[in-house]
């Protein structure tokens, strides 16, 4: 199956000033379009727009249950972008710093604001990525367009984008070209008239919707300014009368009381010079704004495109095209399907045609931090930096979008503490916890916090007591897990190489839970299986060399090296007088390259990438409560040769041909490379 051919549910949120309108699509295919109409009651108890987003989240929940779906089956919700910071077009995932920006109107309160902002608040709680497409303030002037002829006054991008890139890529594949390919000068034409002009797909200039360009129904465009600063201080308005007369009472409802073209082009009809040299007026001036856009293209233009409602009429569109239709041929695409340009943009990304794009309202922040010096952990660190260079963050560079804080506590427990409150401090936007001493103090310190924390490669986030259950977390932390079943070890691992096991030593460190918890699996495994377990309670690296003695003068035939601090800390000579004594099952691979036997080991590199994925995803929106915790990861069989050899042990070719092999010389060699 093609990802065009996947079937994609998406929920669509288009908010207007008083009604939520909706759409359900698969794909393409618009299978139910809802408008939530909320009353002037409703809405007057709100004293702003943000304060509505509860309301109108639980209307559109409500109606969702009511029609019969299930949230949770849906792939994407996708909002109307809003008033945000100039940003280049495309789809972005929406995350907190967007609705930072939407909360406070960054360019002005617009019901708009509050798509994005629908769109998160159902996707975190269902676990669904949330999107806006092209939103008002798509920004992509050349430096030369934002000069205004004040200093104080710089122009702004703010204009239809997502009905005026819609059409562009439905006229250019209609063309059998890119948009990328094209230059195009875009006319929607509503109660707002925006003009963009669009070279190779960037529009590079366009009207301000509100304050410039041509007279529309309701706005009156660019007027003179001197008159309009002496009715300004003349005393007889206020501000919002004055800004009344400028958007909503402007343009044709100025001149003939109406916002409506059909009821202007019936009194043309009826004979009412007025109004045709009004309505004729309206179609000039959006004529001379194309005019202008055709020198922003350089005259290379390879259509002109007339989109929105007025391009239904008769009148408007015709006079347009009588007057620009020698600048190249005139195409109309009339009307706007914005629920369907919402839809295509979240299509675009779930299906891997563009990637989402990461809002640049200020760099975000992570905060990792770990326990000790230890090279898994450092190779942690680099398995995180390149995932997040492949999600598109860039940090220690100068247009940096990204900063990274690390912390290593240098095998000091009491520093948790303090790492973990200094991270919450900075206000990140996500704190990763690398390996289990680290999960252990999120689980003292952060749990339940409002930052979101990912543990990556920790024992077992839901045996640690980090999360609920392996479907999700059920607070603010996700995270993923190395632990590979004991049972599975010794099964795979040490019973090809010591096949009639009765005594079996086990290195643990007691306070440790995860050293505890594994100690415990190994008693269950040998109340089963019927041998006998020798545990030795191990605190520190320079420990071991008594723990073999003990471990000799019990006659144990292997031990057991756990996953816990004292082994991840001791190097190869500390590790000497056991696993030069004993065949010895380890569960760190590098304990084995440090000169242990053999292990089922989960793939560290893989985990970290996994774990860094999860971190990205919630960096995009995802709710970390709701993140799946896999377990039982995908394990192979690694092995030391040389520590075979040494021990005095044959490996069989049929172990041999799923084992990985790795010895202190020469690394990372598969063992059917290894005996080719």
């Amino acid at each position: 199956m093609t990802a065009d051919q996947k079937k994609h549910l998406l929920l669509i949120i288009n908010p207007g000033s008083t009604s939520t309108k909706l759409g359900i699509f698969e794909n393409e295919i618009c299978k139910c379009e809802k408008t939530l109409r909320h009353s002037a009651t409703e809405l007057e108890k709100y004293d702003k727009i943000w304060d509505q987003y509860e309301f109108r989240k639980r209307e559109i929940i409500a109606f969702l249950k009511g029609a019969g779906y299930d949230l949770n089956t849906f792939h994407a919700v996708v909002g109307r972008g809003g008033l945000l910071r100039p940003m280049e077009s495309g789809t972005y995932r929406v995350d907190q710093h967007m609705i930072a920006d939407l909360r406070i109107g960054y360019q002005g309160q617009h019901a708009s604001n509050l798509g994005g902002v629908l769109a998160y608040g159902i996707g975190w709680d269902y676990s669904i990525p949330s999107f806006i497409v092209d939103p008002v303030a798509v920004d992509e002037f050349d430096p030369i367009s934002r000069f205004s002829g004040m200093a104080d006054i710089p122009r702004l991008s703010t204009f239809h984008a997502l009905n005026i890139r819609a059409v562009a890529r439905k006229a250019a594949k209609d063309m059998g070209k890119k948009l990328e390919d094209l230059n195009l000068i875009v006319a929607h034409l509503g109660g707002g008239v925006t003009v963009a002009a669009l070279r190779k797909g960037r529009a590079i200039e366009v009207n301000h919707g509100i304050s410039e360009g041509p007279f529309t129904p309701e706005r009156s465009g660019s007027v003179p300014l001197l008159p309009l600063i002496d009715m300004c201080f003349s005393g007889k308005y206020d501000k919002k009368t004055i800004t009344r007369k400028v958007v909503g009472g402007g343009g044709l409802v100025s001149y003939l009381g109406t916002n409506n073209v059909s009821e202007v082009e019936a009194m043309v009809k009826a004979g009412n010079n007025k109004a045709k040299l009004v309505l004729e007026a309206m179609a000039y001036q959006i004529a001379v704004e194309i005019g202008a856009r055709a020198v922003a293209l350089s005259g290379k233009i390879d259509a002109i495109i007339l989109t929105g409602g007025v391009a239904h009429a008769k009148l408007v569109p015709t006079w347009i095209e009588e007057r620009v239709s020698f600048l190249g041929k005139v195409l109309r695409y009339p009307g706007e399907d914005e629920l369907g340009a919402l839809a295509q943009g979240g299509l675009r990304v779930l299906r891997g045609e563009e990637a989402a794009k990461v809002y640049d309202a200020q760099k975000k922040t992570i905060g990792i931090y770990y326990s000790e010096s230890l090279f898994e952990y450092e190779r942690a660190v680099q398995n995180i930096e390149a995932k997040l260079k492949e999600a598109g963050y860039r940090f220690r560079q100068q247009d940096e979008n990204l900063e990274i804080v690390i912390r290593n506590c240098h095998g000091d427990p009491g520093k948790m503490h303090e790492v973990t409150d200094e991270l919450v401090g900075r206000r990140p936007d996500l704190i990763v916890a690398i390996g289990s001493p680290a999960a252990a103090a999120a689980k003292m310190y952060l749990k339940n916090r409002e930052v979101p924390v990912v543990c990556v490669a920790c024992f077992d986030p839901v045996v640690m007591g980090l999360a609920a259950s392996y479907a999700g977390s059920g607070n603010n932390i996700a995270g993923n897990c190395y632990r590979v079943d004991v049972a599975e070890q010794l099964t795979t691992a040490l019973e090809p190489l010591v096949p009639k096991l009765k005594r079996l030593g086990v290195v643990y460190k007691s306070g440790e839970l995860q050293s505890e918890i594994q100690l415990d699996e190994v008693r269950e495994v040998a109340a089963r299986q019927g041998f006998e377990v020798i545990p030795v309670d191990v605190r520190s690296p320079a420990d071991l060399a008594a723990a073999a003695e003990q471990f000799r003068a019990q006659k144990a035939q292997a031990v057991f090296l756990p996953s816990d601090t004292t082994t991840a800390a001791a190097d190869e000579q500390a590790l000497l007088p056991i696993v030069r004594t004993f065949p010895t099952l380890c569960a760190l691979e590098s304990v084995i390259r440090r000169g242990g036997l053999v292990g089922r080991i989960a793939d560290w590199d893989e985990l970290c990438r996994r774990g860094a994925q999860i971190g990205v995803e919630i960096l995009e929106g995802a709710n970390p409560s709701g993140k799946p915790i896999p377990k039982n990861p995908a394990a192979r069989t690694v092995v030391n040769s040389e520590t075979a050899k040494a021990l005095g042990l044959k490996l069989s070719q049929t172990f041999l041909k799923d084992a990985f092999l790795v010895n202190p010389v020469t690394e990372g060699k598969a063992a059917t490379a290894a005996n080719g």
